[in-house]
């Protein structure tokens, strides 16, 4: 398995991932984990929403790539502890809060 995963490497990071979530969909994330990371992303997205902040201004401030933040923020993106402090922090959240908030939409 390891060995037709590193040829994959190789070769067009689409066909790789493709071929590990159709042969080997025990190495992807479980949809409970999606979901979870989801309703993250929804808490952080509605609150950015809410006071009106920029992707610009939200990644300036929580010193992090704005590309990384939209992804997060859409949910295309697992989120890192240490960027839901910097996140949640600039958008006035408890980290804890929000991930209560996230449990609780589930």
């Amino acid at each position: 398995m390891l060995c037709s995963i590193r040829i994959m490497q190789d070769t067009n990071q689409t066909e790789h991932k493709s071929l590990i979530r159709t042969e080997y969909p025990e190495l992807v994330e479980n949809d409970a984990d999606t979901r979870y990371n989801k309703a993250v992303a929804d808490v952080l997205r509605e609150r950015k929403e809410a006071i009106g902040i920029t992707f610009d201004d939200l990644a300036l401030a929580a010193e992090l790539p704005r590309a990384t933040i939209a992804r997060i923020i859409y949910g295309h993106r697992d989120i890192k502890v240490y960027a839901l402090r910097r996140i949640a922090g600039v958008l006035e959240l408890d980290p804890g809060e929000v991930l209560k908030r996230a449990e609780t939409a589930l």
